[in-house]
């Protein structure tokens, strides 16, 4: 039986409750896959927090470029990610509520949708055509595990030469009749 306070935070229920999923929160949770497979094998890669902001109260507001985060979300379907919500998918405010005197909570206008309802260009297209293509290759990417990052080669203008490298990884998925998709990742 698992505890409530620990049941309660997924990510850190680690040591004490064995039969809760482990999940990731973060801004690129890539590391995190690669010791999940191995430490909870029969678990689904599920990142339940896409961290797209970050605020230090006092500092400058910190907001990821969409390529960034279409980067991250790219990289971890090819992982075998089964799973990842944005945090946040849609700005708000809390009308009625005050965080100080006179003051609107106003949060997290630099999601997709801003807090007014309207899109916010180009990260909601960006985005948004990185998921139509993870949609039409869907089965291509379900069917199979993940597969295993091939590192490419590169041009070493010192030594003149092809060698193999480690920032560059093709992850392959192929379906017996049809679609191939091919992920490229550059660390």
């Amino acid at each position: 039986m698992c505890l409530i306070d620990c049941c309660f935070w997924l990510t850190y229920c680690i040591t004490y409750c064995r039969v809760t999923l482990q999940t990731c929160n973060s801004c690129d949770c890539s590391s995190y896959a690669h010791s999940h497979v191995h430490l909870h094998p029969k678990q689904p890669l599920m990142w339940t927090e896409l961290w797209q902001k970050h605020e230090n109260w006092g500092k400058a507001q910190f907001a990821r470029d969409p390529r960034s985060v279409a980067f991250v979300v790219a990289k971890w379907v090819a992982l075998g990610g089964s799973h990842f919500n944005y945090y946040m998918w849609h700005g708000g405010n809390n009308y009625g509520h005050y965080a100080a005197a006179s003051i609107t909570q106003f949060y997290q206008d630099n999601a997709h949708l801003h807090s007014d309802g309207t899109v916010n260009e180009p990260k909601y297209s960006h985005l948004g055509k990185l998921h139509k293509l993870v949609v039409e290759y869907s089965q291509v990417i379900l069917e199979q595990k993940s597969p295993p990052g091939v590192d490419l080669l590169y041009w070493n203008r010192y030594a003149h030469k092809w060698e193999k490298g480690t920032e560059q990884q093709s992850y392959k998925f192929v379906k017996m009749k049809g679609k191939r998709l091919s992920i490229l990742v550059n660390n």
